[in-house]
């Protein structure tokens, strides 16, 4: 089995969840990967009112839209900076 320390969804916020959420899947696959520190990046094209990620997990990060700043943001909440 390959492990992954982060997880990045591009979404137009119009998202199908399927049989489980996201955020919920993120953190199952924590428990049966024991991969305690993986993230989630939720990437929304689109402003709208929306959150995949879990906003009281501190490794689930929401982002809306895109512009020069949001490479780094990612960057650095990869690395654990933010």
């Amino acid at each position: 089995k390959k492990t992954f320390d982060v997880f990045i969804v591009i979404t137009d916020s119009e998202t199908y969840f399927g049989d489980i959420h996201p955020s919920e899947a993120l953190k199952k696959y924590r428990t049966m990967m024991d991969v305690k520190d993986a993230r989630l990046i939720v990437m929304g094209m689109v402003a709208n009112e929306f959150t995949i990620a879990d906003p009281t997990d501190p490794g689930m990060l929401d982002v809306v839209g895109f512009d020069a700043a949001v490479p780094q943001i990612i960057h650095d909440f990869v690395l654990g900076r933010i």
